[in-house]
């Protein structure tokens, strides 16, 4: 469970997500410990269940990067993550990102 400090450091949404404001390394929630930076979801997943599986990523199944709360937590595998992020469109091409700033570009 989070500490009343990192607590501090979320934003409870109407909709049922736990955001969190802190720190972020590669842009996932992180906290710094001993010099050392954990990911805070991982942190989470072995807190309530234990040790995650050689293999496996903790992910938010919500698909909300920055939320921590433990309902929306669950493991996948990297490859299987990738599809979803991709599926959901997280990661556009160069072509993709300019195109969504300068809107579509017709030929002709």
């Amino acid at each position: 469970m989070l500490t009343e400090k990192q607590m501090r450091k979320t934003v409870r949404t109407a909709d049922g997500h736990l955001l969190w404001t802190g720190g972020l390394a590669n842009g996932y929630p992180a906290v710094k410990c001993g010099g050392s930076t954990f990911y805070l979801k991982r942190a989470l997943w072995e807190e309530i269940h234990g040790t995650i599986p050689e293999g496996a990523v903790v992910i938010s199944t919500c698909g909300r990067r920055t939320c921590v709360e433990s309902a929306h937590l669950g493991l996948s595998t990297p490859r299987r993550y990738a599809s979803v992020r991709d599926a959901l469109g997280r990661y556009a091409t160069k072509a993709e990102k300019s195109e969504q700033a300068l809107g579509p570009v017709s030929v002709g």
